[in-house]
């Protein structure tokens, strides 16, 4: 699977959709090799909102709900089939399997799906937690492909796990595969089939389901695929914030704080080598603490990230002893000893709270706070009293900052947030407001109506 994702990656970061993700398209380098390769390129395309494209409904255990329908696809279509693809490979069996293609394309679309608690019963969580963060009806809401190269199962010390996973259900789905095809051992490498498949696609059309369809013009606007983090640095220190931001046409960054774009300085600097973009603040003042946003802009669209800056004072330096007749003199003052000294257990304490937030429709939301507390707190969100769920929202924690996302906005995440912490010292929390509107343009019809 890393090396799926790797190879997906890639294609990803051209601008290039696979569409077609499925077993039969995963090829082993050599016979007994371990090494595999991304096949069959035939729905592949470049991103571009203006064509018309091609998609496959086939095979339908491996079709994203966008396909089924029939609205457009993107990134996200081949991160739907990522996660289908790990639930087989880990089990043997079909998420979405039904007594026919009817039965199994409207699983898909309910998003209708379970582990098999016997196939299941010795797959890490990092595993299922893998899978649950693909195959969420939300296309937003799944991984991309950078993501999951990150995602612990992929990167994870798993060398505890010796017990290997039960083959033969995976066989029979491999038996079953092979039986759709016509003369399969004739063929020493999938490859000949592939052209063949290739080079008649156009008649074969009935045969495997292609439709038409179109690119979600978002995912023509730029993309953070490596999202910049919040930092933490002393005063005086030197801080860099780094992204990765692709888009279909170059993207143009601006950084702001306090709703001012911080121009290029002596102390602010920006600088951009291809897709990495670099953000430097020079000599980090306590007043630079706060939130900065990261603005990416093309003429498809724009998207913004938030981070926080965390300052804090110098430590506290060892008190020299003064300086006698005895004391030979030297021509060059020593350097300061810093005193590290250890934090002491307190009670969770929220430095920097929430503030509320006006969003429109579709954009993402990150809400972000600044905690300090030993032990580290645990942390713990809730909207309008009801605690919230890590499959539902990403959440993080770290350097002393926590933030929450709220992907793809809708009027209904309309509501109350509050962030609490809590360690064996005591509880603290902080909580605010975020009001999301809905497409201005159609309350703006509904009033014309009414």
């Amino acid at each position: 699977m890393r090396q799926i994702c790797e190879g997906l990656k890639h294609m990803h970061e051209q601008n290039i959709l696979h569409l077609d993700i499925k077993p039969e398209n995963i090829m082993c380098q050599t016979r007994r090799g371990t090494n595999v390769k991304i096949i069959d390129f035939g729905l592949a395309t470049r991103l571009d909102p203006n064509d018309v494209i091609k998609i496959s409904t086939g095979t339908a255990e491996f079709a994203a709900p966008e396909i089924v329908n029939r609205e457009p696809v993107g990134f996200y279509t081949d991160m739907w089939a990522i996660g289908v693809l790990s639930y087989v490979l880990l089990s043997g069996l079909s998420p979405f399997a039904g007594d026919n293609d009817i039965q199994t394309l409207r699983n898909v679309k309910e998003c209708s799906w379970g582990f098999d608690e016997e196939s299941f019963r010795f797959i890490s969580e990092e595993g299922r937690d893998f899978i649950q963060r693909l195959l969420l009806s939300n296309r937003e809401k799944r991984m991309t492909v950078h993501e999951c190269l990150l995602h612990p199962w992929l990167t994870g010390d798993h060398s505890d796990r010796t017990q290997e996973i039960n083959r033969q259900r995976f066989l029979a789905w491999r038996d079953k595969i092979r039986k759709q095809y016509e003369d399969f051992a004739r063929y020493l490498a999938p490859i000949g089939r592939l052209s063949e498949y290739s080079s008649l696609r156009k008649l074969l059309a009935d045969r495997y389901k292609i439709i038409e369809t179109t690119i979600d013009r978002r995912q023509a606007a730029p993309r953070f695929v490596i999202r910049p983090t919040s930092q933490f640095c002393y005063e005086g220190q030197s801080i860099k914030f780094y992204c990765r931001v692709i888009g279909t046409a170059t993207p143009i960054l601006s950084w702001y704080r306090n709703h001012s774009e911080l121009r290029q300085s002596v102390r602010f600097m920006k600088r951009y080598t291809g897709d990495d973009y670099y953000f430097i603040i020079n000599r980090v003042k306590l007043d630079d603490r706060g939130e900065y946003v990261i603005r990416a802009e093309n003429t498809y669209g724009a998207r913004e990230e938030v981070v926080f800056l965390n300052v804090q004072p110098l430590p506290k330096e060892i008190p020299r002893p003064p300086r006698t007749e005895q004391t030979p003199v030297r021509r060059r003052e020593p350097l300061p000893y810093v005193f590290w000294q250890e934090e002491s257990e307190t009670a969770p304490s929220f430095t920097f709270q929430l503030r509320p937030r006006v969003m429109q429709a579709r954009d993402t939301c990150k809400l972000l706070c600044c905690l300090s507390g030993k032990p580290v707190p645990a942390v713990k969100w809730y909207k309008d009293g009801r605690e919230l769920s890590k499959y539902e929202y990403a959440m993080t924690h770290s350097d002393g900052v926590v933030t929450m996302e709220i992907i793809d906005c809708k009027p209904s995440d309309s509501g109350k947030y509050t962030c609490k912490a809590t360690n064996k010292h005591g509880t603290d929390e902080t909580d605010c407001v975020v009001i999301v509107e809905g497409n201005y343009k159609k309350q703006q019809l509904n009033k014309q109506i009414l």
